[in-house]
């Protein structure tokens, strides 16, 4: 399959394939630049398919279903993305160690420095902890969780293992076939797109997602439609008394003006 190829299979989903050719793109650059591998980059010159946002808001209605619907495990992580706009990664590499009563912290590996990753610090709130606590106990059901050191995963499997990927997938496919969901109708990120799109402001919606540049959380997150309030009607009182009112034209043969046209007149009854 050729790179054009690629991107004409995966329209559906643009963003993803334009950075699968990117990723490519990088590595014949590095072949290129730092091991003198080769000459050639055939990702140079490629038009890469145009990315729309989604806009699928996740309403508290649907949220409720998703919620009813998911295994108890799930249910922890739902909560957590919900109020902390975390994304699936950042919430399977929480460690034990990384909450207290007071904060917690959250590993952003997008964003890498020194250590790998860059660590955004939220304020504990009575929700956010009892769905952390509640995680802590559903851990000591599974293989080595009764054990646990600061270290270890918050989220394990049955078999003791980290959250992957390939784990989490089984856990949301059960809610997509209880609710009858199509493959992408809704995804987890939309949890993360409906905490900012509940958040109070774009700046408070920027300041959750610890975005650098508001304008992304305007176009990508911010989903929920604005509702407009419709204006009042001014000097209402004026009209108070005063039956329904139309306008007709005047037939011309009852009309005694010797004009060209009609003569506009307005009845009341």
């Amino acid at each position: 399959m050729t790179i054009t190829q690629h991107l004409h299979a995966n329209r559906a989903r643009g963003s993803s394939a334009n950075k699968d050719i990117q990723l490519l793109s990088r590595m014949f650059r590095l072949a290129r630049v730092r091991w003198g591998l080769t000459t050639f980059n055939p990702c140079g010159g490629i038009e890469y398919l145009p990315e729309t946002p989604r806009d699928q808001y996740v309403s508290d209605q649907r949220y409720g279903q998703i919620y009813e619907a998911a295994s108890p495990v799930l249910q922890c992580m739902l909560e957590i993305s919900t109020q902390t706009g975390a994304r699936a990664g950042m919430i399977f590499d929480i460690r034990i160690g990384d909450f207290n009563e007071d904060r917690i912290e959250l590993r952003v590996t997008k964003k890498r420095n020194e250590k790998g990753h860059v660590t955004k610090t939220y304020a504990m709130t009575p929700d956010l902890w009892r769905a952390l606590t509640r995680a802590l106990e559903l851990r000591k059901k599974n293989r080595g969780g009764a054990a646990s050191l600061p270290s270890d995963y918050l989220f394990i499997t049955k078999q003791g293992n980290p959250y992957g990927k390939e784990a989490f997938k089984s856990l949301w496919r059960v809610v997509r076939t209880k609710l009858g969901l199509a493959a992408r109708e809704i995804t987890f990120h939309d949890m993360r797109a409906k905490a900012a799109s509940d958040a109070d402001s774009d700046v408070a919606a920027q300041e959750l997602l610890h975005h650098e540049d508001v304008k992304v959380t305007k176009r990508v997150y911010r989903r929920k439609v604005p509702v407009g309030t419709p204006l009042a009607i001014r000097n209402w009182g004026a009209w108070r008394g005063l039956k329904t009112c139309w306008f007709v034209r005047t037939p011309p043969h009852l009309s005694d003006a010797k004009k060209n046209g009609s003569e506009l007149l307005a009845l009341t009854r």
